[in-house]
């Protein structure tokens, strides 16, 4: 018997297909899904994805647990990009920047 998938699963999965139709590379459908490749092991990926007679192994896994962290780290890169720039700016005027070398950014 087959797990059910988590939603974020489905809907990055959802993601990708209409993400291929939209760069013109096919209608793509799900043919299967947990797909065993050794018994053995139990290795799996998790859909098989059809268009015609070409198939796609998708695996599908996340950098972070939550939405808010993706939100976090761009965040944190906007900062550290204004923080760069301030910095050549201040360094370019002879001025000088102290700040601490890690903070948390508080999500948005």
């Amino acid at each position: 018997m087959k797990k059910k998938k988590d939603q974020w699963e489905e809907d990055a999965k959802d993601h990708f297909i209409a993400d291929l139709k939209t760069q013109g590379r096919g209608d793509w459908i799900v043919s299967d899904s947990d797909v065993v490749v050794d018994k053995q092991t139990n290795r799996n990926f998790d859909y098989q994805l059809q268009c015609g007679t070409d198939f796609i192994a998708l695996e599908i896994f996340r950098l972070v647990e939550k939405r808010e962290e993706i939100i976090s780290k761009q965040v944190m890169e906007h900062n550290r990009q204004f923080r760069c720039s301030r910095a050549a700016h201040q360094r370019d005027q002879g001025l000088y920047d102290s700040h601490p070398a890690c903070f948390r950014c508080p999500s948005t």
